[in-house]
């Protein structure tokens, strides 16, 4: 290899390390920069190769920009945050709307047990006993019918949230994989060049002497002697490139490996970090809905009505007030402990919508810091063309 290839190869090096490190600290090079004056330096040929090396390093981040698997991320959360927000409001709306329903049976029924009382008030009236225990019973009804409900949404849920999870980690394993291969591929078809690019080299180089050889051997009278003298010069120079050639394929072996072993290591760290993301997104949202089913849990079993001793025979006038005290009490009771499950629905809500902001914030400072990079090659290859014109 000669002193351009090599300087080209430093400068190529160097134009790898310090797109990785731009594009982790958005920080861009001045046009002027020492890189792209070391490589206005070289032969055209190689600077071409450092032209080359910016545009597949600007090509490969750009394609971080909108992954096919994940084609528009900020979009993703916006519609999630929207979609939660209006899942909360139409439970907390349903359970508005029981409340009302429940409340004007309740109420029915009251009316209708007050005037069974009422009417037998002097003789054979049902017990606050059996009143209550009546309650109780359409209440325990109604609510092991809503708990069983919120028990089956919660494991649909969860299948539904690890199913997507193994999807989007399936799909991108596969984009790890394609991107992994493609870049082995790209460097092993650069290294061929190279070698045939020293084959030519070699060949040019030793051409004048070659020629002169053979032309004594075609066109001369030698004895035996001589002949075969010529023929091992031209063995040996033959062999000369041969040797030459064999150990730079040697070297792009041990390059190529090396560069395949840094190739699977950054699939590996890429593959568990999204894999630990999307874990940890599918936790947050069963977290979210775990609260949600905690406030449904959180209601009473059953109705806090006082067991106390049976009450006398009263007057008229004392049941009927006593009868609107317990369902005063009754109905604000089941209103208190609805309006807390609305509350609970709603603390939830906020939280999640609050862990998908922040998610969308590290997403779009990403997307800054990758587009400063780019900026900053750009800058760098617009300068370093525009040097050789």
């Amino acid at each position: 290899m000669n002193i351009s290839s090599k300087t080209a190869a430093a400068v190529v090096a160097a134009l790898t390390a310090g797109a990785v490190a731009m594009a982790a600290s958005s920080a861009s090079a001045p046009a002027g920069s020492p890189l792209a004056q070391a490589a206005t330096a070289m032969p055209r040929r190689d600077v071409q190769l450092v032209l080359q090396q910016y545009d597949r390093q600007i090509a490969a981040l750009r394609a971080t920009l909108h992954p096919a698997a994940f084609p528009n991320t900020t979009a993703a959360m916006n519609a999630a945050i929207a979609a939660l927000r209006a899942d909360v409001q139409a439970s907390a709306s349903q359970i508005q709307t029981v409340i009302a329903q429940k409340a004007d049976a309740y109420a029915a029924r009251e009316d209708d047990a007050v005037s069974a009382v009422l009417a037998n008030a002097g003789s054979s009236a049902p017990s606050r006993k059996d009143v209550a225990a009546r309650l109780q019973a359409d209440y325990r009804t109604e609510y092991a019918q809503l708990r069983s409900g919120a028990e089956g949404d919660m494991a649909a849920y969860r299948r539904a949230l690890l199913d997507q999870e193994q999807r989007d980690y399936a799909t991108f394993v596969t984009a790890v994989q394609n991107r992994t291969q493609q870049a082995y591929f790209n460097r092993s078809t650069e290294l061929r060049e190279s070698q045939s690019t020293l084959m030519l080299d070699l060949a040019r180089r030793d051409a004048p002497q070659r020629l002169v050889l053979r032309a004594k051997l075609q066109t001369l009278a030698l004895n035996d002697q001589t002949r075969a003298q010529i023929e091992r010069r031209l063995a040996a120079l033959q062999a000369s490139e041969d040797r030459v050639l064999q150990k730079q394929r040697a070297r792009d072996a041990s390059t190529l490996d090396a560069y395949r072993s840094t190739l699977l290591a950054q699939a590996s760290r890429d593959i568990a970090h999204m894999s630990a993301q999307l874990q940890s997104r599918t936790q947050a949202n069963l977290a979210a809905r775990r609260d949600v089913l905690a406030a449904q849990r959180a209601q009473r079993g059953s109705l806090p009505i006082d067991r106390g001793a049976a009450i006398p025979q009263p007057r008229t006038q004392d049941l009927r007030s006593t009868v609107a005290a317990l369902r005063a009490q009754g109905a604000g009771t089941f209103r208190t402990q609805a309006q807390a499950a609305i509350d609970a629905y709603t603390a939830a809500r906020d939280d999640v919508s609050a862990r998908f902001a922040d998610l969308r914030d590290r997403d779009a400072a990403a997307l800054h810091a990758t587009l400063a990079a780019i900026a900053a090659l750009e800058q760098d290859r617009a300068a370093l063309a525009a040097r050789l014109k």
